[in-house]
């Protein structure tokens, strides 16, 4: 019975650490994400980014790459860049703060799985537009993602 127990707990503590999340090993690389409206203040549209996450700390760091938004405020392809932090490591909750150029600053807030591979959650921005993101990571690769010239149209 003490082996069984014993057994049960090194796998708890094992599972437990496991789920804490890392900046550095659990963020970083290319993502691939999708943005749907669920309420905008103009037409609504639904985006397609590409960012590579560079960590700078254990719970923070930056990205690049580019956004395609369609069709509402597009076709168009768009750089971004920002700045992320893992809120609550236990959970790996993380806010976002990305730069859209004219398109301004969005505010994204989702939690990476327990895989550390794909992410689901919601994105806000000043003008009052609102909807939901997901992503999968594509790559290990911190290099800023190459920005297309053209997408199909959808």
């Amino acid at each position: 019975m003490k082996k069984v127990l014993l057994t049960a707990l090194i796998a708890f503590s094992a599972e437990q650490s496991f789920a804490i999340c890392n900046s550095k090993k659990d963020m970083k690389g290319t993502w691939d994400y999708y943005q749907a409206v669920a309420f905008a203040s103009s037409k609504s549209n639904i985006s397609n980014c590409e960012a590579a996450f560079m960590p700078d700390t254990k719970v923070a760091g930056s990205f690049t790459g580019w956004c395609y938004i369609s069709p509402g405020k597009g076709p168009k392809i768009v750089n971004m860049q920002g700045l992320y932090t893992i809120t609550d490591p236990e959970t790996c909750a993380v806010e976002v703060k990305m730069d859209m150029g004219q398109m301004g600053i969005s505010t994204f807030v989702f939690h990476v799985n327990s895989s550390k591979n794909g992410w689901a959650g919601m994105w806000t921005n000043k003008g009052g537009d609102y909807g939901v993101t997901n992503g999968v990571k594509i790559s290990k690769s911190t290099e800023t993602p190459i920005t297309p010239t053209e997408f199909p149209l959808p």
